[in-house]
């Protein structure tokens, strides 16, 4: 019964990909062609029974088994452009050191990050500390003015 299941996960895959490639899958074709067939004069419904039966194939062995084995069978080599990133496959161990150095990566720039914020945050005290020296600066300069003053005042 699993194996049922299987198989028709996998039929149900090969009829997606059959639509992704043909832009329908052979069951909607199936149905089309047989509407369209109903369309169909009976002299040519005659003429085709009696080809397929000319090969030992009845109309329904055509439309079950020709028509999507030689018809619209999608060879092995295509590959949609679409699912061309599934060309690499990874194994389960490649997987883990790619997790692994996106990790490290991952690490590297979290730490570029702080060590960046601190960076900044010291220009910033280095910005301080400068307009606190030019302030210390000009009142040092006010005091020693000052003091100049107080002394000449005093020599007069």
């Amino acid at each position: 019964m699993e194996g049922d299941l299987q198989v028709e996960d996998q039929s149900s895959n090969h009829q997606q990909y059959q639509k992704q490639f043909f832009g329908f899958s052979t069951p909607e074709m199936l149905v089309g062609v047989t509407n369209a067939g109903k369309f169909y004069s009976e002299e040519m419904r005659k003429s085709v029974k009696e080809q397929l039966i000319n090969k030992g194939m009845s109309s329904e062995d055509a439309k079950q088994q020709y028509l999507p084995a030689n018809v619209f069978h999608i060879p092995d080599d295509i590959l949609l452009p679409e699912d061309e990133v599934q060309i690499n496959q990874y194994t389960e161990q490649e997987e883990e050191k790619l997790d692994h150095e996106i990790d490290l990566v991952c690490q590297e720039i979290r730490k570029v990050k702080k060590i960046t914020s601190e960076i900044r945050r010291m220009e910033e005290l280095i910005k301080q500390i400068d307009n606190d020296a030019a302030k210390v600066n000009s009142l040092k300069e006010e005091v020693v003015l000052q003091l100049k003053g107080l002394n000449q005042d005093k020599i007069q």
